[in-house]
């Protein structure tokens, strides 16, 4: 509640307004016009001495969505115009004020929706068909659009962010547009020369000379904590999400410097760019440098579960950050933005911060931005795919894949032929007397075969499935450089990798009471099959439960190494 001065409804006494601040407080107002027609839109806020000079106001309308910043220390007590826009009869509309994040204080008391007159309503315009929306360089594309008016539509207009004007009818086929990630923007005028706002859509033309960069960016969801929690066997959706690709023909590469997943087989990418814990803000600092480590085409954004807030603010700081990598290297980056996953049990706050995530994407799609919008929260059951109240369960991980796959399908081009790509990540260290295994995996079309190019005596691979195996001898200690060769009639890929063979391991057991171990808390002896030191008839493990008791072994190296 506020005390500022004048609020709205002067001739009530007990009249008031609100206020608030911290940068993700949001107040909307909802309205539905009785009549199709021209309005301008108002705002009453009630004056007080921290007032913000700068109060978001963003507005739905007929057209799309406007932002107005309102100067809250002035003009209190009285309405202060947010514009002219055009309303449909029956549907619904808001304007909603947020909060700034720093020591000024945003009113909210009141919005006015004066009818101006019915005027001419511009048309509006609609992508019908695009055929299709991802294709290889000289392919023949197909464009139809059609216009809807209260009168009648007289014109097309069809242009791309990298070709410019491409045709004025409402059906075309082209086999010229340029490599690249178009922005297609798509718009139509009437008979009084009201041009409507345009519709867009992202074409991609590229080649198949190397496979498409994705990065799947967010936090623990993307890394994939759960019900598995050991890193070498942690997914997510990611596992699934490539496989099903791969399964598809499609030539991709999952970047960035994170790596969980190593040890599951099926064999898949394993890189991504999913940090634990981590909140928009976090993604923002970083994300530029990220994508200058590993550059990206394609980025799968899943963010906001941490430092929760119904505020998109810090979504679209990530956002601007790409905008910026974009522009100073020449790149284009399409993210693939996730409307996140709820929680259990459900909370309407986060559904809330969805609605108004989709609200400002696609104000930035209008724009031109290279973004698409994807369901995550539609994705899960709420009752059953939950492991935690934040995580899904492996359920839930196993249906996230399918609304980024309904998205990507559209923006990566077929390739009947490409060359092999190696995207299984090696382990560089072996043991004296142990079998080392490395399950090797390629793209590629047609499919590739396996070979060693270079390894240490012994070490063999299965050229169909790629599978290596060695048991390193007395005498094969040190480093050794292998390099795995995936080869087709489309060409060769190489992977190099520097492996260290150390001699026989220290081995500490908690058996016979060993001095390098200790513990807190209750740890009993187990049944469990198969405990370590197989030749003792009197080997045992331990168990315990409960969340903090601690088992630990002390290890103090007699050599400096891996």
């Amino acid at each position: 509640m506020s005390g500022g001065t004048d609020p709205f409804d002067p001739s009530d006494p007990a009249a008031d307004s609100l206020w608030a601040r911290g940068g993700d407080d949001t107040f909307s107002w909802h309205f539905t016009p009785a009549q199709t027609g021209t309005y301008e839109v108002w705002e009453w806020h009630s004056g007080w001495t921290s007032r913000t000079s700068a109060a978001p106001h963003q507005i739905t309308h007929a057209g799309g969505t406007t932002n107005v910043a309102v100067n809250q220390k002035n003009d209190a007590g009285k309405w202060n115009s947010l514009g002219v826009y055009q309303f449909t009869a029956g549907q619904h509309y808001r304007v909603t004020v947020t909060s700034v994040a720093d020591n000024s204080s945003t009113c909210a008391d009141a919005v006015k929706f004066t009818h101006i007159g019915t005027g001419n309503l511009p048309p509006v315009a609609t992508i019908d068909v695009i055929t299709k929306t991802a294709i290889l360089p000289g392919d023949e594309i197909s464009f139809m659009g059609s216009g809807s008016d209260e009168g009648s539509v007289e014109a097309y207009e069809w242009r791309s962010d990298i070709d410019g004007l491409l045709s004025n009818q409402d059906v075309f086929r082209t086999t010229s547009l340029s490599p690249g990630t178009h922005t297609i923007f798509f718009r139509v005028r009437d008979e009084q020369n009201a041009w409507s706002n345009p519709a867009t859509a992202l074409v991609v033309v590229q080649d198949c000379s190397s496979p498409v960069a994705i990065m799947p960016i967010g936090d623990s969801i993307t890394m994939g904590y759960g019900q598995i929690s050991d890193p070498d066997l942690m997914t997510g959706y990611r596992a699934i999400l490539h496989q099903q690709l791969v399964s598809r023909g499609y030539n991709i590469d999952f970047v960035g410097n994170r790596a969980e997943g190593r040890l599951v087989l099926p064999p898949f990418d394993i890189n991504h760019q999913g940090i634990g814990g981590i909140s928009a803000a976090f993604i923002a600092s970083n994300v530029y440098n990220w994508l200058v480590e590993n550059p990206a085409e394609i980025v799968l954004l899943h963010i906001g579960t941490n430092a929760f807030t119904t505020s998109p603010l810090g979504v679209e700081a990530i956002l601007n950050a790409i905008d910026q990598y974009e522009v100073e290297n020449s790149r284009d980056v399409i993210v693939i933005l996730a409307q996140i996953i709820n929680r259990k049990p459900y909370h309407p706050d986060t559904t809330l911060f969805n609605d108004n995530l989709q609200a400002m994407a696609e104000a930035r799609i209008v724009g031109g931005d290279k973004i698409v919008i994807v369901d995550q929260e539609s994705a899960l059951n709420y009752s059953t795919d939950m492991w935690d109240k934040l995580h899904p369960n492996n359920l839930g991980y196993a249906k996230m894949p399918a609304p980024w796959i309904d998205e990507l399908i559209g923006l990566l081009p077929t390739c009947s032929v490409f060359e092999p790509t190696i995207f299984t990540t090696p382990s560089e260290q072996a043991t004296v007397g142990a079998e080392y295994t490395y399950q090797a995996a390629a793209l590629g079309n047609p499919a590739p075969t396996y070979s060693l190019f270079s390894a240490p005596t012994g070490m063999t691979i299965d050229s169909i499935t790629g599978a290596i195996s060695w048991v390193p001898a007395a005498g094969d200690e040190g480093v050794h450089t292998i390099t795995v060769r995936a080869n087709s009639a489309a060409g060769v890929f190489d992977q190099s990798f520097k492996m260290n063979v150390g001699t026989v391991a220290v081995t500490i057991t908690r058996d016979n009471y060993d001095p390098d171990t200790s513990s807190t808390g209750v740890w009993l002896v187990s049944g469990g099959t198969d405990p370590f030191e197989p030749g003792d008839p009197a080997a045992d493990s331990l168990w315990a439960r409960g969340g903090d008791d601690t088992f630990s072994w002390y290890f103090t190296a007699a050599q400096t190494g891996m």
